[in-house]
């Protein structure tokens, strides 16, 4: 089944780096996790300043962080190695940031029961902050 937000897929990339379970040598001989980078491609809206608010700011967001809010497109289902609190690499509407995943992801079901049967028809549902990446110098 394809997304209902497919046709409005690119107003907001995500690239979230998530390890893979392996362990690797890194290039100064360091044991490591192995690390690959997922890219979802998502229909986000920019919440209210009210919304915003009232939503739980999570550590290290900046004040000036966007609240966005909707669905993942490409991959439909967001891949379950990617949890609450993780940092992506993300371009909103042009725009080049950070976007940090918020909990619960599928809110307010979450990802069993009802939220499953949701997740499966719209996408996965997503709320998370966007900051604008600064380029000071």
């Amino acid at each position: 089944m394809a997304s209902p937000f497919l046709g409005l897929a690119d107003n907001c990339t995500l690239k979230f780096d998530v390890p893979t379970g392996e362990i690797v040598t890194d290039e100064v001989g360091n044991v490591v996790d192995e690390i690959r980078s997922v890219q979802v491609r998502t229909f986000l809206k920019k919440q209210s300043d009210a919304k915003a608010a009232m939503t739980n700011r999570l550590p290290g967001v900046a004040e000036d962080a966007w609240l966005l809010e909707g669905y993942c497109v490409n991959p439909m289902i967001l891949p379950q190695a990617i949890a609450p609190q993780m940092i992506a690499i993300a371009n909103f509407a042009g725009v080049d940031g950070q976007f940090v995943l918020a909990a619960p992801i599928n809110p307010p079901y979450g990802r069993a029961g009802i939220g499953a049967i949701v997740e499966r028809s719209a996408g996965t549902k997503i709320v998370g902050w966007f900051q604008v990446s600064s380029h000071g110098g």
